[in-house]
This record gives C-alpha cells, structure tokens and sequence, in this order.
C-alpha cells in the first residue's frame, strides 16, 4: 500500500499466471506510479495490445485513453490514442471487439449527458479516427458506460444510471434490430459560383473516398438547385458537378 505525495492511493494494474486454477506471480505493469492513476484494462483479441484509463501527465484531459503493445517478454512505454479521441474530458471504459474498433466513454465530446458511449476506428491498433456518438438508445442524458459487444454490434451489454434501471448503475442488455450503420440525410445546394444563384437540374456527381465504397453516383438537382442524398456516416464523399 503506498501512496502519493497529496496522500492519495492511486490505482493500478497488475498481471498474474494461472496454475491448474491458481494464481500466481503477481506482478505490476511498468507504467504504474504512486503519483498517477492506471486502470480499466481492455485488450484487444490476439493479447498483443492493451487499452487503458489514466491521468498520467501529458494528456489532452482528466483521464485519457493510452495503449501499450506487448512483445512477448515486456509492456512497452503507453501511446496516448491522440486528440481524435481524448478531449479536454474524461475519457473512460475502453473496449475492442474482435475486429479491432474501440468503444469507450466520455463526457468531453458532444453527447447527449453525462458519459455518453462512443466508436472509433483504430488503424493499426494506436491510432483512431475521429469517434461517433452511438446515440439513443444506448445514450441516455444519464452516465452509459463499459459497453461489451461484438464487431457486428449484433447485441451487447453496457452500464447505465438511466431511470429505468434502480437507484444506481446497473447492467442492460441490448439487441440490434436495423442496419449496423444506417444511412444519414444530406441535402447538397448547387450555387453558380458568381452569381451565387441555385442551380436547377445539375447533374451532381458523388463518388466515397473508402475502399470499401468507390462507385461513382449521379443525381440531378431540383428546381431550387437542391439534392437529397443518404450517406453512409462512416464514409466520406467527394462531390462533382
């Protein structure tokens, strides 16, 4: 039991070995400090990467999000996950399913109250693009945090002070009913570039800039030089006319 100079207990993380059910060496991951809190562990599927919680030094905010990659002996010095993740807020609760996306929780990005549960994208395992509110129902204008799922987000489980629940956190489970990423409204206005008056009838060609969506789409705008488009939110679209 130690503690820091302001008398604090800070948490930390350790690792042990099981022996026919038995635990055994029980050691601290190098980057524990009596000075600064570590915690909520989460690693990702092949144990090569673990994703956690601290208010280490350095960071954008009162606790952000880091990740450490294991060579087989040693945990190596954490990697902050960058400003694309962590705000000026908190940043809690981390989670990667099998296929590497990052879900976690915080109260610095715009939500819908309290800690609200949010996705990204991980390349390579240390960097995300910029993070997505997963919106109602798994927010509340409550704390939502510590969601569990799968890479499909087929259903899960996450914790929640909402209402519905009893007098504190309690567990929800949650089923998908409608498409993984449904499509989001757009309306696209056309305007001449020196008169700045609306183009009725211009033919708008769209085209994603992923792998996963490159085929080239056409539209034509209405008599107020205007095109109602449903994108793919997790896209993004490069327009020509």
């Amino acid at each position: 039991y130690k503690t820091s100079k302001d008398g604090i207990n800070k948490l930390k993380l350790y690792s042990a070995e099981s022996t026919n059910g038995n635990w055994k060496d029980l050691k601290e991951l190098p980057f524990n400090s009596d000075e600064y809190s570590v915690g909520h562990p989460a690693l990702s599927k092949d144990d090569k990467l673990l994703y956690f919680v601290s208010d280490m030094p350095g960071g954008f905010g009162g606790t952000d999000l880091y990740v450490s990659k294991y060579d087989g002996a040693n945990w190596s010095t954490p990697i902050n996950l960058g400003p694309s993740v962590n705000s000026s807020g908190n940043e809690m609760f981390p989670f990667v399913d099998e296929q590497g996306n990052l879900y976690f929780s915080s109260d610095g990005h715009a939500g819908l109250g309290g800690l609200d549960i949010f996705y990204a994208k991980l390349i390579e395992g240390v960097m995300a693009k910029k993070p997505r509110n997963l919106g109602t129902p798994i927010n509340s204008a409550k704390d939502d945090f510590g969601l569990i799922t799968d890479a499909e987000r087929t259903s899960g489980f996450f914790s929640s002070n909402r209402r519905q629940g009893g007098h504190d956190d309690d567990l929800f489970r949650f089923e998908r009913t409608g498409p993984l990423n449904p499509c989001q409204d757009v309306i696209v206005n056309v305007i001449d570039a020196e008169t700045k008056m609306p183009l009725a009838n211009a033919v708008v060609a769209m085209a994603g800039k992923s792998e996963s969506d490159t085929e080239v789409k056409t539209g034509q705008t209405d008599k107020n030089g205007s095109i109602r488009l449903c994108l793919d939110p997790e896209n993004d679209f490069v327009f020509k006319t």
